[in-house]
């Protein structure tokens, strides 16, 4: 999967002269960099993501974590960090990145 300039793994496509380009779908309107393909895509080895409602407890109706949590209990999902993972943000500067792990549903 292709790492965007603004963190995100690429998770959209966005034409540009009728050319299919690949994007982040979530800085698209807030940051130049979610258009700009990062040559450079970092080291994820030894490093961990967090899902980004850690500690929180889950009462969503579609509760659908595929990475273990279970409604009415905190998410404490934790994964390598993987492009592959939903919603994923590379954070350098943080100890954990960042991904979805459906845990308050997917809709």
């Amino acid at each position: 999967m292709t790492m965007m300039k603004c963190g995100h793994s690429a998770n959209g496509k966005r034409k540009v002269e009728n050319i299919w380009t690949d994007c982040c779908l979530i800085c698209i309107g807030l940051d130049p960099k979610a258009k700009i393909i990062d040559e450079a895509p970092p080291d994820l080895n030894e490093r961990k993501a967090k899902c980004s409602y850690f500690g929180s407890i889950p009462k969503g109706r579609s509760h659908e974590s595929n990475y273990g949590c279970r409604r009415g209990n905190p998410c404490l999902c934790e994964q390598p960090s993987s492009d592959k993972l939903p919603f994923f943000e590379h954070k350098p500067n943080n100890e954990y990145d960042k991904f979805y792990c459906g845990c308050w549903g997917w809709n």
